[in-house]
């Protein structure tokens, strides 16, 4: 396993754990709501009746951190433990996917993801490793003394 793969499934692992730890230590309720809405995220996968497309966009603006922390903002500013502790079991259940390799999805492959391409690009969105043909830039420059004595290039104004 590379060592960026690595790096974002422990990030994920510890943002899953923290997540959980302190919705029992700051929020004050019931695991039951941990345990009901885990998986909530998971709905957007039924996004595909409306095909791949939707699917994805869904699934990735259920699965990315923005939504959860401005939520879990929300819930600080006005006091709402409820929206801290639903912020809180979202972020979880992000981290805990991430950790497990899934990722934020791409439309091109069914199976890529954000966390897919650290490791090893599928073929289907991997870049092309061909090696273009030496291309001339500039053409040759020809050096002219300077005044000073210096060479220089000619054509360029200093």
């Amino acid at each position: 396993m590379k060592l960026v793969q690595a790096l974002l499934h422990l990030e994920g692992l510890v943002i899953g754990a923290a997540a959980i730890w302190l919705f029992f230590a700051e929020t004050g309720l019931s695991w039951v709501w941990l345990a009901v809405l885990f998986l909530a995220p998971d709905l957007a996968f039924a996004g595909i009746a409306f095909g791949r497309p939707a699917a994805t966009r869904a699934y990735n603006l259920a699965h990315n951190y923005v939504a959860p922390v401005a939520l879990g903002v929300a819930g600080l500013a006005t006091g709402e433990q409820l929206l801290v502790g639903f912020a809180l079991i979202w972020a979880a259940q992000i981290g805990v996917d991430r950790f497990a390799g899934y990722g934020l999805k791409y439309s091109l492959a069914p199976k890529a993801t954000h966390l897919q391409r650290v490791a090893q690009p599928p073929p289907e969105v991997a870049p092309s490793l061909e090696v273009a043909p030496s291309l001339e830039v500039a053409p040759s420059l020809e050096v002219a003394p300077s005044l000073e004595g210096e060479a220089r290039p000619t054509g360029v104004a200093l």
